[in-house]
């Protein structure tokens, strides 16, 4: 398998976010890269933010434009050939990532 980007769009809800990053940042199985696209009302900015520092994930700024429109944006801001989107309020099981691959 190559290597795996996460995708994971974003609106208004920090604590499942940081949920679903701590169950990817658990896995055993190597991630590329994480990107969330946060689409949330500018007051939850600076929380997304500190949640992008601590976790080492790259947060980008979503089109505000509805979900369909934040998946699109996401798309075409990876760098690997394999991708998994994601909601925020997604959290992994343990060796998730080595069972996708076998």
């Amino acid at each position: 398998m190559g290597k795996i980007t996460i995708l994971i769009p974003s609106r208004n809800r920090p604590v499942s976010l940081l949920r679903c990053i701590k169950s990817l940042k658990r896995q055993d199985e190597h991630i590329h890269e994480i990107i969330v696209s946060n689409d949330s009302d500018k007051k939850y900015d600076n929380i997304y933010l500190k949640i992008s520092e601590k976790y080492n994930f790259k947060l980008l700024q979503g089109p505000r434009s509805g979900l369909y429109a934040n998946h699109n944006f996401l798309y075409n801001k990876c760098e690997t050939t394999h991708l998994r989107i994601v909601d925020d309020d997604h959290t992994f099981p343990e060796n998730h990532f080595m069972h996708c691959k076998n």
